[in-house]
Order: structure tokens, then C-alpha cells, then sequence
């Protein structure tokens, strides 16, 4: 039986598309003026993400027949553009093109209007291999992503090395790896397309912009990676955030006055008091000492720290939030709170998150498994679908 949408999810499909196709090389208006002056004509199309029957294009992915009717399946396309996406079993257009395509479109969508500033660049694609990583693999970005998989498995190596086409600083770890990592990210811009990469010759990183060597990264963008390190017994509490984050102490101190100011914000009040930050969490009225927080409340707080970064980089360039080994601290209704807010674009930035758990709650996310078979990097629901199938 075929997992048809129903009238209702059509229709919100076209209009967070803003009735105009979501193909990045088509963009057409999908609903004008109809025949007799009162009427309209569509020629736009609910598509399939994962396929409405079992053998059609794309597969299903493993996905259940309530997800297949589920507006996260759903990508808004002129009737054009949905026989091309559709054709030769949809091989050229697999769910991760499409997934980014249907991102990308929301995102201007909100952008024209009004309800974000205007759309600064795309991180469209990574093209990465190396080190334990077999051969290359190409991971499409969302709005969302989420990097999944056991330790080890290459997921830090991605992250480490998206931060490093901004500082050579933290590749110096990967410098020595067999075979040598490098990686490509393609950006969409005002200007065009840019391709920026990274890699490790003879023991040296060297930077390379559209094919070309580069001396060193010209493109004016942020990540803002999030990730835990070492900490000291002497450390206060904005040092630990700081390194945690990237910044300096001054840019968390400056910070603390506006994390409470994030849309949905775990925090609900901060304070810098002599060498601690006190806090107040949502659910709970007391302003707490951050020496005084549990492990998984001190990394809500220092979340909001990650997620005010970004905020305020993303108003003037293009911005990517990398969260590395802090969704495993959180209890399953702070994640889920926190994977809700990040794919609004009350956030003007994207994001990528790195998981353990193979249950946690990113439906409608990118989501990409590490660690398979001879170190590959797989779109999840494909994987689910290969499995599916016993090959």
C-alpha cells in the first residue's frame, strides 16, 4: 500500500517551501492565476523523500508507513522537478540530496520573509577520507545533522577537521595519520560556489580554494565547535566554558549576559560572581553556583554558551555549529527539547551533532551512521535499508 501524504501535510509542504520549488537549480513560483479569472493553478507536487511504495525510487529506508506520510518526508517540487528527482530509481537525487535541498528552501523561504535576516551562505557538502575512514565518503548538510555511530569511529576525526579549514591549530593531531585525512567542503555564498580544502601533504596542512593551492583559507565563515576537553581543578567556571567552546574568557563572560536570551533557552538568568558564574535553569527557580550544577545540567548551561556564539556570528557570515560529546550527557527530554529548537530558523546558523545512541530522536534530522563496514560514513536510513534487505 502506498504511503500517500494527506491533503493537510501537502499543503504545509508548499507553503514552508513558500509555494516555490525546492530544487536549488529551479526555484519556480508553483501557484499563479488559473484559467477563468477566479481561479488559481498549482503546478507544484508533494514529493517522496523515501519512496510511498516499497519498490520505488530512493527505497524506504527502513522508515515506518506512519513516517512515510510524515511531513519530514516530504520535499515541495514543481511536477518538472519531481519526475527528474524521481527518475532512474531517484539514484541521483538519494534522501541526503534532498533532504539539504528541502533545508535550504525553508531557510530562504523564512529569510524572504522576514522572520530571520537575510540567508548569509549554505554549508552544502563534505567530501571526506583518510585516517580510519575507508576511501571518501560525501555527507550533504541540513539545516541539522547528525554524525552517529560507536567511538572510534571516525566522527571527531570529521569534526576536528570541518574546524580545522579555519585553523590549522586543531589538525595539528592528525598530522601523522595513515593515510593522510583531507577534506572538501562546498559553500554556497552571494558570490557563487566555493570549494575550500584541507589536507596533510608530507606532514604539512596545505589549503586548496576552488583546485587551486591556497596560502591560506579566504572565506569569510564560523564554526563554532563545541566539544569537551581537559579541565583543572583550578579552572572557574568560564575557563572551563571557554575552552569548551573556543573562546577566550572575556567573549564568556560577555556571552553570559545574553544566553538566557536564546530562543527556548535551558538557562533562565546568569551572573558572573567574583570567579563563578551562577545560573538559573529553567524548572527550577534557585540561582545555582556552576561548581554546584550536575554534569548534564553544566553542559545545558554551557550549550546556551555554543548556542549565543552562534547567534551572534551567524547575523554577519555564514555559520556552522559543530556539538561534539555533549548530547550523550543529556537526559532524553533535554535532547529532545534541544533537537526541536535546532531545526527552527529562529537559529540562522546549521548545526551538526554527534550521537552514540542509535535511538536518539532525530527523525527528520540528516543523519549519517560512522563506523560500518571498513570505516564508511552511510545516510542512516539507507544503511537501515540495506539491512533491511540482508545485503
Amino acid at each position: 500500500m502506498r504511503a500517500n501524504f494527506s491533503k493537510p501535510v501537502a499543503a504545509v509542504a508548499a507553503a514552508r517551501a513558500g509555494y516555490r520549488c525546492s530544487h536549488p537549480d529551479c526555484g519556480k513560483t508553483t501557484i499563479g492565476p488559473g484559467a477563468a479569472r477566479n481561479e488559481s493553478a498549482s503546478i507544484g507536487v508533494a514529493a517522496h523523500i523515501y519512496s510511498a511504495a516499497p519498490q520505488g525510487p530512493r527505497g524506504q529506508g527502513g522508515l515506518s508507513g506512519a513516517q512515510l506520510r510524515d511531513l519530514s518526508n516530504a520535499i515541495w517540487l514543481c511536477q518538472s522537478c519531481s519526475r527528474i528527482v524521481d527518475a532512474n530509481r531517484g539514484d541521483k537525487y538519494p534522501p541526503a540530496v534532498l533532504l539539504g535541498y528541502r533545508d535550504l528552501r525553508e531557510f530562504k523561504t523564512s529569510c524572504e520573509m522576514g522572520d530571520v535576516s537575510d540567508l548569509q551562505g549554505w554549508f552544502d557538502e563534505i567530501v571526506v577520507g583518510g585516517a580510519m575512514l575507508s576511501g571518501e565518503s560525501s555527507i550533504r548538510l541540513g539545516k541539522a545533522t547528525v554524525f552517529r555511530g560507536r567511538n572510534d569511529s571516525g566522527k571527531t576525526m570529521v569534526c576536528d577537521w570541518i574546524a580545522g579549514t579555519q585553523s590549522r591549530e586543531r589538525l595539528a593531531r592528525w598530522r601523522d595519520s595513515e593515510p593522510p585525512p583531507h577534506l572538501v567542503l562546498r559553500m554556497l555564498h552571494r558570490a557563487g560556489v566555493s570549494e575550500l580544502g584541507v589536507a596533510v601533504r608530507e606532514g604539512t596542512i596545505v589549503y586548496t580554494l576552488d583546485g587551486a593551492s591556497a596560502p591560506l583559507n579566504p572565506l569569510d565563515y564560523r564554526i563554532v565547535y563545541l566539544r569537551s576537553t581537559a579541565t583543572s581543578m583550578e579552572e572557574t567556571a568560564l575557563d572551563r566554558i571557554a575552552h569548551a567552546v573556543g573562546i577566550d574568557y572575556d567573549t564568556a563572560a560577555g556571552l553570559s549576559s545574553v544566553i538566557a536570551q536564546n530562543p527556548g533557552s535551558f538557562v533562565t538568568g546568569a551572573r558572573v560572581e567574583g570567579d563563578d558564574l551562577h545560573v538559573g535553569l529553567s524548572g527550577n527557580g534557585d540561582m545555582l553556583p556552576f561548581s554546584r550544577l550536575s554534569g548534564g545540567e553544566s553542559w545545558l548551561v554551557t550549550i546556551e554558551f555554543a548556542l549565543a556564539l552562534a547567534v551572534a556570528e551567524a547575523l554577519y557570515r555564514p555559520t556552522l555549529l559543530v556539538i561534539d560529546n555533549a548530547v550523550g550527557s543529556l537526559d532524553r527530554v533535554a535532547t529532545e527539547r534541544l533537537v526541536a529548537r535546532l531545526s527552527t530558523p529562529e537559529f540562522r546558523f546549521q548545526t551538526i551533532v554527534v550521537a552514540t545512541d542509535q535511538e536518539s530522536p532525530f527523525f527528520g534530522w540528516q543523519l549519517y551512521d560512522f563506523g560500518g563496514t571498513r570505516g564508511t560514513i552511510v545516510p542512516a536510513y539507507e544503511n537501515a535499508q540495506i539491512s533491511g534487505n540482508g545485503s
